[in-house]
């Protein structure tokens, strides 16, 4: 695995994390 390939899992943990939090407020 590149560190770009990490990078983008990454990102998308984030934004399912970010997504959640949004949604509980």
């Amino acid at each position: 695995m590149t560190s770009y390939d990490s990078t983008c899992v990454f990102l998308i943990r984030l934004c399912k994390f970010v997504d959640k939090h949004v949604l509980l407020h």
